[in-house]
């Protein structure tokens, strides 16, 4: 009598299931991604601004290739093309555009790979980040990484870990290879970052002294451009916080509570860093940036407004 054969059993997975997996996968890695390039650095190059873009370069890459199998996955690739992506084309012709006024083709070829991978970047971020739980692992990651460069370039400042040429604010260098990029780099991350304490999670209070640090270090590489970008950026947020209605949903009251432990942290951070003299920048800061927010909140009721404010903006610049 012939054995009968046995059926082999393929487990497969389903295909919506695999998506989303695939998606998880791609996510986290985005998130590791946001995390680690800061910090990103080859021993024995210099060059810290080539390895970061090779690695940037790569990485993206990496994604877009966890989103295509994705797609596949699906039988589907669905992109969110928002406003802001059109300025992506935009750019990338003006960088074409001035190889006519005499820079080096290659020299502009690498400049516009990068900015359009930056875009692709952001296509990524519009994708992935839609939801508050999906928003606050990134911005944990950034803030994470911002406070250990800060740490790093305190360290050489210190003279405990190797760092540029010479001493003090020389040797800082941290991962960026320049204090000033350093300090820009986190002020770039000081308001975003604040979103996990504004979404009012039980855990953020752990991340005030990181946040604290990260305020702390923006001043301590005592670049004049980055302080001044700081302070502007946190005007701009004032008014469009108040022009878009960002605290519609809270009470006055509510909204102190909310807002005095990160104005403590920033007040002590400019304290201990710079002196008694940024606390009292740092009023009036607050009192031009609630001008402003009343201004926003006032011009978003009555569009009548924007002309008297627009001439006076005008005339300032003018004068």
């Amino acid at each position: 009598m012939a054995k009968r054969k046995r059926k082999r059993k393929v487990f497969a997975l389903p295909r919506e299931r695999l998506a989303t997996i695939l998606r998880g996968i791609r996510y986290w890695s985005f998130v590791f991604f946001v995390f680690s390039m800061p910090l990103f650095l080859l021993p024995g190059n210099t060059e810290y601004g080539y390895t970061k873009s090779i690695y940037t370069l790569c990485f993206i890459s990496l994604l877009y290739i966890l989103w295509g199998l994705e797609g596949l996955s699906r039988g589907k690739i669905e992109a969110e093309i928002t406003q802001p992506a059109a300025l992506v084309p935009a750019f990338l012709l003006a960088a074409l555009v001035s190889i006519a006024g005499g820079a080096h083709p290659l020299l502009v070829l690498q400049y516009a790979t990068l900015f359009l991978y930056f875009g692709l970047l952001y296509l990524l971020v519009v994708d992935l980040l839609r939801e508050d739980r999906e928003i606050i692992p990134a911005l944990v990651a950034l803030l994470s990484s911002g406070f250990l460069a800060g740490l790093y370039g305190l360290l050489q400042y210190l003279g405990v870990t190797v760092g540029g040429p010479g001493r003090g604010l020389s040797a800082l260098i941290s991962t960026m290879g320049n204090r000033n990029y350093l300090g820009g780099f986190l002020a770039y991350m000081v308001l975003p970052t604040l979103i996990p304490w504004l979404l009012r999670r039980r855990w953020s209070w752990a991340l005030l002294p990181l946040w604290g640090f990260v305020v702390a270090m923006v001043l301590f590489v005592r670049q004049d451009g980055v302080r001044l970008a700081l302070g502007a950026a946190s005007l701009l947020f004032a008014f469009g916080s108040g022009f878009w209605g960002a605290f519609r949903g809270f009470g006055l009251r509510e909204l102190l509570l909310l807002s005095l432990p990160p104005l403590g942290a920033g007040a002590i951070a400019a304290g201990i860093v710079v002196g008694p003299g940024a606390v009292l920048a740092l009023v009036v800061l607050l009192a031009v940036g609630a001008g402003l927010h009343v201004l926003g909140m006032l011009l978003r009721r009555r569009r009548v407004l924007w002309i008297p404010v627009g001439a006076a903006a005008l005339l300032a610049l003018f004068l």
